[in-house]
């Protein structure tokens, strides 16, 4: 089993300093789980066998108390009753091994940038790239890193479910916890934190481009950027294959001429999620060229009155389908016009509906608030604008909205690139940053949309299932520096739907199996890296889309955030 703590060596003996024990001492608010134990020595074996345990205290003779961080990174307090241990790993010469007593009090908890960070000291030059101060090993005896991010498996499930994943348990000398980027209502993508590294802004390295010799079609996203937003794109995004296109549109080229509209959908709440039930489309000259009300297909729960304005009495005599719109939209664009709107991602999902030229306000525009966050429209509006939009009680107005749109975009074109960006991180790929410093190669083994938007200059092996991962990231080894793969398995659970234990044990064994089979075949210097933490970060989107109160969706990011590294050196 996996023995708990910041450093764990296993199969040798985890170690208790009985003689440094703190009498009269306690951790308050780090406790995770309480028990009753008859001696401290049961509650020391309880810490033991649980992933998310750092230190453990007795209070009152019996009971346990297994703490999630340590006097290391959080100040001790005097209770009468109560004794407090640090849990003490062994130190195993030549090997891997992490020192926790390093972080400080203000920085108690290993960032996902710091895993990084290692990748980075592992293969760049010392001086230039130092180790994180919790890491120690010899350079020198890595030859390469395999990394794999198992997606969806928090470290709930694993602490959950760690009887289904026994390999991953006893086959590692150190597995430590860490915190994904985020704010306390955001978190950042695990496997975008670990492939994207932040440039330092320079004024100088800057181009400045003349703002008139740019054209609408300068801000048309990337499909990176199609990615990263979630955009459902045939071919490459999970059920996107029925989506309605404007024909032609993927070969027709934007030019100067291409002409631009700025469309808003409204949307209600449905037995099947959310559904159109309304269009507004503008034109360059801010004049409505389609509106109407669509009638959907199934029950509506809630007509979301309040955000889209829209009442049960105004959609009673509509007969036009989501059929009819997406004909209407074939008829009006043609195939290389720009559609402009705001987070155009959830109204094209609406229309169940794709266009490969668009611009959208919320990534062309930054945010104060920094990474993870878009701006809303009417913070747009009023700050760039100095216009007040969605100001009535009655919900918004899809024509103002899509009007909105078009302003912004058309500010943005006069004012150049630069304008309306704050806190925006410069990045680039992890492996053209490796490009760019070392002669190191790389590899994703990985589904297609994930290497698309990270892969840069390294080599990539696309890959459909977990298997064909393990077939062709062992093949890998003997030819890069750094391998990286994913695992999908968990995606066939549809994320946010109630999913039958069963279903998740059975998932979760073969991941299991793929990662011994794996282990099994590292060649000697390879820093083997399984990175568990990757859990729904939808769910967040989804809780902050349906106005969920702050305090479900802090307490949904406090346990999306946490996550769990293991790392063996063979």
């Amino acid at each position: 089993m996996i023995t708990g703590g910041f450093e764990v060596l296993v199969n040798s003996q985890y170690m208790i300093e009985v003689n440094k024990a703190l009498e009269g001492k306690a951790l308050t608010g780090s406790a995770f789980r309480n028990l009753t134990m008859k001696t401290m020595m049961h509650c020391f074996l309880a810490c033991l066998k649980d992933c998310l345990c750092i230190s453990f205290q007795m209070c009152n003779e019996t009971e346990c108390q297994l703490l999630s961080s340590s006097q290391f990174q959080s100040t001790l307090d005097t209770i009468k009753g109560c004794t407090y241990y640090n849990m003490v790993p062994p130190s195993k010469q030549g090997q891997f091994s992490v020192d926790m007593s390093s972080l400080t009090k203000e920085n108690n908890v290993v960032k996902i940038k710091e895993i990084q960070q290692l990748f980075l000291a592992s293969l760049l030059k010392p001086g230039e790239n130092p180790l994180p101060k919790w890491a120690s090993f010899e350079r020198s005896q890595i030859n390469r890193i395999a990394v794999v991010l198992l997606k969806y498996v928090s470290a709930k499930i694993f602490s959950d479910n760690e009887d289904c994943m026994l390999n991953l348990s006893q086959m590692f000398d150190v597995v430590f916890p860490y915190s994904n980027e985020g704010h306390h209502v955001y978190v950042e993508s695990p496997a975008h934190s670990l492939l994207s590294v932040v440039q330092k802004n320079t004024k100088t390295s800057k181009v400045t481009r003349n703002a008139l010799t740019l054209h609408a079609k300068d801000y048309v996203l990337t499909e990176n950027q199609l990615i990263k937003n979630d955009f459902l794109i045939p071919g490459l995004s999970k059920d996107a294959d029925n989506v309605s296109t404007i024909p032609l549109s993927s070969t027709a080229e934007l030019s100067c001429s291409s002409q631009i509209f700025a469309l808003d959908c409204e949307m209600c709440q449905s037995s099947r999620g959310k559904e159109l039930t309304r269009i507004s489309v503008v034109d360059s000259t801010h004049q409505v060229i389609y509106d109407t009300l669509v009638k959907p297909e199934n029950p509506i729960i809630d007509y979301l009155t309040r955000f889209s304005g829209i009442t049960e009495h105004d959609l009673c005599n509509v007969t036009t389908t989501l059929k009819d719109v997406q004909e209407k939209l074939k008829e009006i664009i043609p195939p290389d016009a720009i559609l402009v709107g705001h987070s155009l991602e959830f109204d094209f999902a609406s229309l169940q509906f794709f266009h490969n030229k668009v611009i959208d306000t919320s990534v062309i525009y930054g945010d104060s608030r920094g990474m993870g966050f878009k701006p809303s429209l009417k913070y747009l509006a009023k700050k760039y604008l100095e216009e007040k939009i969605q100001d009535n009680s009655n919900g918004h107005c899809s024509i103002e909205d899509a009007r909105t749109c078009m302003h912004l975009v058309q500010l943005k074109i006069t004012k150049g690139p630069d304008f309306g960006l704050e806190d925006v991180r410069d990045e680039i790929s992890l492996f053209d940053h490796l490009r760019e410093k070392s002669t190191k190669t790389g590899v994703m083994v990985d589904r297609k949309a994930n290497i698309k938007q990270y892969s840069g200059c390294a080599d990539s092996i696309p890959c459909s299932s977990d298997e064909e991962v393990v077939e062709h990231l062992i093949k890998a080894l003997p030819k890069y520096d750094i391998i990286w793969s994913q695992f999908h398995n968990m995606d066939s659970l549809k994320p946010g739907t109630a999913n039958k234990q069963e279903n998740v044990k059975s998932l979760l064994q073969k991941m299991d199996t793929n990662l011994a089979e794996i282990h099994e075949n590292l060649p000697k210097g390879t820093l083997f890296v399984v990175i568990l933490g990757a859990a729904d970060t939808s769910r967040i989107k989804r809780l902050r889309e349906n106005g969920a109160q702050n305090h479900v969706v802090k307490k949904a990011v406090k346990e999306i955030k946490r996550g769990l590294c293991f790392i063996k050196l063979v």
